[in-house]
């Protein structure tokens, strides 16, 4: 563990990971890359209507009270009904969600 918090330790290890990943794909890092900043603004402009459409979708089967179960980190096939204990620890009272 680098720091107190496991969230924040499972994010860093996703940043390495896709780290490596741009460096197989790409050959060069972030850093060393010298596209334009036009360049840059696009890819985050694609990036954040790629996450819109995600939340938009998780957003409709919190809505529908269907989610998909994920079980020793993998995906479940089987989809299931979020039982009401679940259902009750996406509510936030008071702070605007659902």
């Amino acid at each position: 563990m680098r720091t107190e918090d496991p969230i924040v330790d499972a994010v860093i290890d996703k940043f390495v990971v896709r780290s490596a990943e741009g460096m197989k794909r790409f050959g060069i890092s972030m850093e060393d890359n010298n596209s334009p900043a036009v360049y840059w603004i696009d890819q985050a402009q694609e990036e954040a209507m790629d996450l819109v459409l995600y939340l938009e979708r998780l957003k409709k089967e919190l809505i529908n009270g269907r989610s998909v179960r994920v079980k020793n980190g993998k995906e479940s096939t089987q989809r299931e009904d979020i039982l009401d204990e679940d259902r009750r620890s996406f509510s936030h009272e008071g702070e605007g969600w659902v």
